[in-house]
């Protein structure tokens, strides 16, 4: 049997679960939907996380769900005790050092939203929460929800920020989850067209040599589609350091490539015409620490999310690395 904390968004109410815990609870396993303190003006993050340790008691290594606003609960939960798995739903993902507070501009978020509204030709529609939260929720269950809403205070978006995940709490261990303890596996797809968007594309990063044809290279078959790869020799050439030296960057975290017999490929979205991309050294150690192998890490970095969007080394890429790091920080814990 599986024991599940489930916490809640803004509002804080256990209800939101109500549907997912007779599901799980069909299935025999527990589901625990956490009330939490959102209208009391002095209750933060980390009364949040007290409230929500004190439903869960002594039951042991749990799969802790947090929820929109609930994310910020979800990781500092996983941080001070140990979990089976950590699950972010639609989430406000927080970074190392990070309030709740500065998640929106960190992340982006009304940038984002403008961009939305626009598409939709919503401009001077304002903010409207049942087109933006309920337009897809049965009618039923948005007027069953009606009485157990609550105002959200503001307490818990200042005075708490993430730590470190290398800096646990006195109580806390951290636990690696059986795989796959982070989010999903992206979703099976064709291989893409020559040209076609994404990481896979011509990159014009290679100043000389060849590119090694997609069908022949090992990343493409580890990541499912095509990439473009260049020896250890072209990328040594590019960065202008010894053969030797890229050798130790793949040993380091600051590259990842893939091994076939004797000849090693790296993906040509890897470099640019300054060296290694920005902030991929970076995110290649979160995952590394987090107990991720180079082939998942691959696989994670070329996988198309709609939510970002596109490919993490796109991001990375297009000066967007602080939300995946953000990402990666969240998967490796």
């Amino acid at each position: 049997m599986t024991t599940w904390l489930l916490l809640p968004g803004a509002g804080g109410a256990a209800w939101y679960w109500h549907r997912v815990v007779e599901i799980l609870a069909a299935r025999g396993d527990e589901a625990i939907a956490v009330d939490l303190p959102a209208d009391d003006p002095s209750a933060g993050i980390p009364r949040y996380v007290e409230v929500a340790l004190a439903a869960l008691g002594d039951r042991p290594d749990p799969v802790v769900v947090g929820q929109s606003l609930g994310g910020f609960t979800a990781v500092e939960i996983a941080r001070r005790i140990p979990v089976e798995r950590l699950v972010l739903v639609n989430a406000m993902i927080p970074a190392v050092g990070e309030t709740p507070g500065q998640w929106w501009a960190d992340s982006g978020h009304q940038q984002t939203r403008e961009a939305f509204v626009r598409a939709a030709g919503r401009e001077d529609a304002g903010f409207d929460p049942e087109y933006e939260f309920l337009h897809d929720v049965p009618p039923e269950v948005v007027a069953a929800g009606a009485e157990h809403q609550r105002d959200q205070s503001d307490a818990p978006f200042t005075g708490w920020a993430l730590e470190s995940p290398g800096a646990p709490g006195p109580r806390a261990r951290r636990r690696r989850a059986r795989r796959p303890a982070r989010r999903p596996p992206p979703r099976a797809r064709p291989a893409r067209r020559p040209g076609a968007r994404g990481a896979g594309r011509a990159l014009g990063t290679v100043s000389s040599g060849t590119v090694t044809p997609v069908s022949e290279s090992g990343i493409a078959a580890v990541v499912g589609h095509d990439v473009e790869v260049v020896s250890l020799a072209q990328v040594a050439e590019r960065l202008g350091v010894p053969r030797t030296r890229i050798s130790q960057m793949i040993k380091q975290g600051q590259l990842l490539g893939i091994r076939e017999g004797e000849r090693w490929s790296v993906p040509a979205a890897f470099l640019t015409d300054d060296g290694v991309v920005k902030g991929l050294p970076g995110t290649i150690q979160v995952l590394r620490d987090g107990g991720y192998g180079d082939a998942e890490i691959l696989r994670w970095l070329f996988a198309d999310d709609e939510s970002l969007p596109g490919a993490p080394i796109e991001a990375l890429r297009s000066d967007r690395g602080r939300e995946v790091k953000r990402r990666a920080q969240a998967m490796a814990f």
